[in-house]
C-alpha cells in the first residue's frame, strides 16, 4: 500500500482525509537523540511492528496518538498484506486484525484505547470496525453502503467516516457510542457518479473533537474541493480560503481551531489555520508545499513539507508561528522518501512515520522537553 501523504500529489483529484487513496486500496486491492534549538531536546524513537516488510513499499506506518501515548497505524508483510497494530505507550506492538479480514486498516484511538478504522473482507467489500481497548472487535455498515471508511473516534465513543453508495457518491457519517449512525451530507456537495475525481462529503481521518466537531472536505458538482466543518449540533460551516483553487481540512483541536491546506491560483500549496471565529492564517514551511495534519489544544501543528528535490520533511509549527523542521535520522534524501508526522496528543508527543533510502516505512514517535 502506498503511503498516505502520497494523496498530496493530486490534491483536489485525491485527499489527505485518506479516503481517496484507500477507497483505490481497497477496490484494486533505534532511537535517535538531538537538538532541535537551544531550549528543546527532542528524542526520536524510531520502530517496526513484528512482520513489517522490508522490501520497497513494505513496512510500518503510525497515523494517531492518544494522550496517554498509545500509537495505531498500519503496516504491510512480506507478502504486501496490510495488517493494523497498536503500540503502547510501554512499547508493546499489538497486532490488529479484523476476523476473517484480508486487510485491516486503523486510523483514530481515542484516549480509553479504543481504535476505529476500517477493513476489507474476502470479497472486497470495506466496512467500518471499532475495536474495544479489551480487544472486542465490532463491524459496521451505513444503510445503502458499498464501501463504508470509518476515519475518526473520541472519548465519548463517537465514529465518524464517509460512506460510498452504490452510485459511487460519498457521504459523512456519525456513529454514536450506542451504534445509531446519522448520514450527513454537506450542502452543495455533488452527487453525480464521479468519474476520474469524487464527488460527495468525506470526513478527515483522526478529526473528530472531544465536543463532537468534525472536520472534513467535500466537493461540489464541479469537482472542486472544500473543506467544512460539521459542529455538534449537526449544523455545517463550510471553509474557503479567498483565491484558492482547492481546500482540504485535516484537523480539529479539542478547541474548535481548524487545520488544512489549499492550493493557489498557480497550484503552490499552503497550510492554513481557522480560529472558531472564523480568521483565516496562512503558512508555509520552508519547502515549496505544506502539508499541516494534527494540532493539539495548544495550537502546536505538525505535519509534513516538500522540499525543492520531492523530499519530505516533517515539521512543528508552535502557536507563536515558528516552525522547526524535524526529520528521522533514517529518512531517504530522494523525491518521495523523508519524513512525515499526521498525530500529536496534549503533551506534543508525534506519531508518523520515515521512507528510508530503500523506500521502506518505519513508525516514529517524538518527544520532546
Amino acid at each position: 500500500m502506498k503511503s498516505r501523504s502520497r494523496t498530496h500529489q493530486a490534491l483536489l483529484q485525491s485527499t489527505a482525509t485518506r479516503t481517496a487513496l484507500l477507497l483505490t486500496f481497497a477496490v484494486s486491492l533505534l532511537t535517535s537523540g538531538f537538538v532541535l534549538s537551544a531550549n528543546a531536546k527532542t528524542a526520536i524513537v524510531t520502530f517496526d511492528a513484528p512482520g513489517a516488510g522490508i522490501s520497497p513499499g513494505q513496512g510500518t506506518q503510525s497515523f494517531n496518538i492518544n494522550n496517554g501515548g498509545s500509537i495505531t497505524g498500519i503496516y504491510s508483510d512480506s507478502g504486501f498484506n496490510t495488517h493494523g497494530f497498536l503500540r503502547t505507550a510501554d512499547g508493546t506492538i499489538i497486532n490488529i486484525d479484523v476476523p476473517t479480514s484480508v486487510a485491516t486498516l486503523p486510523q483514530s484511538i481515542n484516549s480509553g484505547r479504543a481504535i476505529t478504522g476500517f477493513y476489507v473482507d474476502a470479497n472486497f467489500g470495506v466496512h467500518g470496525f471499532l475495536r474495544s481497548s479489551t480487544g472486542v472487535f465490532s463491524s459496521f455498515d451505513p444503510p445503502a453502503s458499498s464501501a463504508t471508511f470509518a476515519l475518526a473516534n473520541n472519548a465519548a465513543g463517537t465514529i465518524a467516516g464517509n460512506f460510498a453508495d452504490t452510485t459511487g457518491v460519498n457521504h459523512g457519517f456519525v456513529r454514536s457510542r450506542e451504534g445509531t449512525i446519522t448520514v450527513f451530507d454537506v450542502p452543495g456537495a455533488g452527487t453525480n457518479p464521479p468519474t476520474s475525481l469524487p464527488q460527495g462529503t468525506f470526513a478527515t481521518a483522526d478529526a473528530l473533537n472531544p465536543s463532537g466537531a468534525l472536520a472534513g472536505a467535500w466537493w461540489d458538482p464541479n469537482f472542486v474541493q472544500h473543506g467544512f466543518v460539521r459542529n455538534p449540533d449537526g449544523s455545517i460551516t463550510k471553509i474557503d480560503v479567498a483565491g484558492a483553487s482547492g481546500l482540504n481540512t485535516t484537523g480539529i483541536s479539542s478547541t474548535g481551531v481548524v487545520v488544512g491546506y489549499y492550493a493557489d491560483a498557480n497550484g503552490v500549496v499552503h497550510g492554513f489555520i481557522r480560529t472558531t471565529k472564523g480568521s483565516i492564517t496562512s503558512f508555509d514551511a520552508l519547502g515549496v508545499a505544506t502539508f499541516p495534519y494534527g494540532i493539539n489544544a495548544q495550537g502546536t501543528i505538525t505535519g509534513e513539507y516538500y522540499d525543492t528535490n520531492g523530499v519530505q520533511h516533517g515539521f512543528v509549527r508552535n502557536k507563536d508561528g515558528s516552525i522547526t523542521t524535524v526529520d528521522a535520522p533514517n529518512a531517504g534524501t530522494s523525491a518521495n522518501q523523508g519524513t512525515v508526522f499526521f498525530g500529536i496528543n496534549q503533551a506534543g508527543t508525534l506519531a508518523g512515520y520515515s521512507v528510508d533510502n530503500n523506500n521502506v516505512n518505519h513508525g516514529l514517535l517524538v518527544t520532546g522537553e
